[in-house]
């Protein structure tokens, strides 16, 4: 291998040895050798890339499946939304089975929906556990009841009892499963 740097004109005009970038001249099957490398180098890193945004993917399509966005899918257009309410005091966001925040405090994961008496789910009320804990007190909760509305919006927020909070959230959603309940309703 033969080593040669480059030169640069300083300033002034002068010749000064550039220590940023010296050259390795090698032989022509090295360098072949190392040109061929390189490529492969570069389109295993494309391949990594494309397999983790793949893998990516793939763990959230089983995340989604997962997740019960009621009897005929009608909250799925609340996934990987969020919404905002300041309330004067605090701002408040509520990311659809994900989380809820005040300000920057989580006061709940996503657990489900409410189970009713005989153990089905209430599509009706979401709920939010495992928040931060209280000072001397439970760990944070949200209950978001669910309403018919004719845009998605939190309505109204209230902290009925210590660390324990409860939002009324309206939604076209809701509409669908209110009006299938009355007319299961209406059919008996």
């Amino acid at each position: 291998a033969v080593v040669s740097t480059q030169s640069t004109g300083g300033e002034e005009g002068g010749d000064d040895v550039s220590p940023i970038r010296n050259t390795i001249v090698y032989d022509q099957e090295t360098q072949r050798l190392i040109d061929v490398f390189e490529e492969a180098e570069t389109l295993y890193n494309e391949a990594k890339k494309r397999y983790e945004h793949a893998k990516r993917q793939v763990e959230e399509m089983e995340k989604l499946n997962g997740i019960d966005f009621g009897p005929e899918e009608e909250f799925f257009s609340l996934w990987g939304q969020c919404f905002e309410h300041y309330d004067g005091k605090y701002k408040y966001s509520l990311c659809h089975f994900d989380q809820s925040k005040q300000d920057s405090t989580s006061i709940g994961k996503w657990e489900g929906w409410q189970k009713g008496s005989d153990g089905r789910p209430n599509y009706g009320v979401m709920m939010y556990t495992r928040g931060a804990s209280c000072w001397q007190g439970p760990n944070r909760s949200t209950r978001v009841e669910v309403q018919c509305g004719s845009q998605n919006e939190i309505v109204s927020i209230g902290e009925p009892a210590k660390c324990e909070y409860a939002f009324v959230f309206k939604t076209p959603a809701a509409c669908i499963t209110i009006q299938d309940e009355h007319e299961i309703h209406d059919e008996l």
